[in-house]
Parts: structure tokens; sequence; C-alpha cells
């Protein structure tokens, strides 16, 4: 999953009521006229015809509702579909947003080639669906089953489903997301999972901090989180983000660029034979720290 450091892309699924509003009166009770109890007794009357019709009214609206619900989560199918097969992966994305996606198809199978290789994979058997929506509305909409994105997320990975999820746009400021940045981020954790299987358990720091590496995102952002994040202490230890990260916004900022931090370095001093070196303890099920200290000789 990834959220943008340097731009601060950090954008919870909004529930929206529908409610029925009745016209209330306000103020004294009105005086009786004459007329008035005759509408009345006509009201008693016809209240339970005027009730059951009511009712059937609302349970159409909420089957309506429903089944809308039901549709916007279907497999892009539809016409406003447009589907372009690039190696193993299928995209589809919305005709309109055809401009935002061209670089991304153009590089996607170079992007996929060089993350494959990093990991010494090849191409699993089988196939990815990528599912581009338009903005964070379609893309909460998107996610399969009973899964929510959390709020802040820019993309989504599915490793069991073979499935991404992206958005042209999101964020408070509905700004055009860098989905090939975020491409990158999420074909990555797909990777990582194929390497590992369902046997290992990689920590979920070295998870993100793999993606970001994949992606580039080491940056004067996240030099700048960081920063801050020592001086007002309020850094984490890695062991503190083996299985989840903080949910604040501030607080998920320093996580995702302390695990970055620890690519960052590692890959500069030890290289990509460093790094293929350090899998292979880890894919033998060997703890991460024993796992570093066999590859560098750091504890």
């Amino acid at each position: 999953m990834l959220i943008t450091m340097g731009h601060n892309m950090v954008d919870v699924a909004q529930l929206v009521e529908h409610r029925v509003v009745a016209p209330v009166v306000v103020g004294s009770s009105p005086i009786i006229h004459p007329k008035l109890v005759l509408c009345t007794t006509l009201s008693a009357f016809f209240a339970p015809a005027i009730k059951a019709v009511f009712i059937f009214i609302l349970l159409v609206s909420v089957q309506m509702t429903l089944i809308s619900t039901a549709a916007a989560k279907q497999h892009p199918s539809d016409n406003l579909w447009q589907t372009l097969k690039v190696g193993m992966v299928e995209f589809h994305f919305h005709s309109e947003d055809q401009k935002a996606v061209t670089s991304l198809l153009n590089n996607a199978d170079q992007y996929i080639q060089v993350i494959l290789s990093h990991l010494e994979l090849n191409a699993p058997k089988g196939q990815v669906t990528v599912k581009i929506a338009t903005n964070m509305e379609e893309f909460l909409n998107l996610q399969p089953g009973q899964y929510q994105a959390p709020f802040w997320a820019a993309g989504i990975s599915y490793s069991r489903l073979n499935l991404i999820i992206l958005q042209v746009k999101g964020g408070k400021e509905d700004r055009v997301r860098d989905i090939e940045t975020v491409f990158r981020h999420e074909f990555a954790h797909l990777a990582l999972f194929w390497a590992a299987g369902e046997k290992i358990t990689i920590p979920l720091w070295f998870n993100e901090g793999y993606a970001m590496f994949e992606a580039d995102e080491w940056g004067f952002g996240c030099i700048s989180t960081l920063m801050k994040a020592s001086v007002a202490d309020r850094l984490y230890t890695l062991a503190d983000l083996t299985n989840n990260f903080p949910r604040d916004t501030r607080e998920v900022n320093v996580a995702y660029c302390q695990s970055i931090d620890f690519f960052s370095y590692f890959m500069q001093e030890y290289q990509l034979a460093g790094f293929r070196k350090l899998m292979g303890f880890i894919l033998q099920g060997i703890s991460i720290e024993d796992a570093i200290y066999r590859s560098t000789g750091i504890s």
C-alpha cells in the first residue's frame, strides 16, 4: 500500500446515510377548524394505504441503492472501461483517463521485468489485474468483497488475488496521482509475496521499505520527515513496525520513511548482491534480524 511522502499524499471511506426527511410543524398547536375535522377523518381512513405505499417506495429505493452499490464493485466489464493486456498484466481504465495512463501502459513491462530480476523471479503463471479508478470514490468502491482501503492509500494490492487498484485522482485536492510510481510500489508487493510464498512472513516495514525502494520514493520529503520525528522523539524501532503501522496520518508517514531509510542505506552499502544474499536467508525461514546479521555482519 502506498502513500506519498514528499507531497503528503495522505488521503476513511465516508458512509453516506440516505435519509427521508418529513416536514415538521414547529411552534404551538394549530387551532382546529371544522373543515380540518373532515380532513382528519379522511386521513385516518386512508392512513393504512398511504403507509403501505410509502413503505413500498422506501423498500424499492433501498433495493435500487444496494443494486447500484453492488454493480460498482463488480469487475470492470461494461463499455465505460477499456482493457489492455501488457505482458502478464491486464489493465482496466476509463477512456477519459487514457491520457493519464498512457505513460504507465508504455512503461509497465519494463518496470515489471526490473522488479522480477531484482528478486530473481520468473514471471509467475496467471494474470495480474490492475484496475485504475478515476477518483477516490470509485477507488473505494472497487475494493473486493468486504475489504476497505485505508483512507491514506493512493493504491493497494491484494497479493492472494493478484489484484492492484490505483486511482488517477485523489486526496483532498483531487490532484492527479503519479500512478507509475504507485504501480511500481504495488507490483513490488506482489512480487515479494510470490518470492516468499505463504509460509514466510515478511515484516511489514521490510515489505513497505522494499516496495518504496523499487518505486524510487526515497527523497527530501522523507529526510525532512525523519529529521522532524527525531527532534520530537517520535521515531519507532523497526520491531515496532513488524506487524502494523500507525493509523495517524503524521505517524504513518514516519513509519514509511523509516522503512525506506533502511533500504536506502542497505542498497547503498551492500548493493543488489547484498540484497539477494539477504533475501536468500529470509527465504530459508531465518528471522529478519539473523538474516541481516548473516548477510552484513551487523547486528
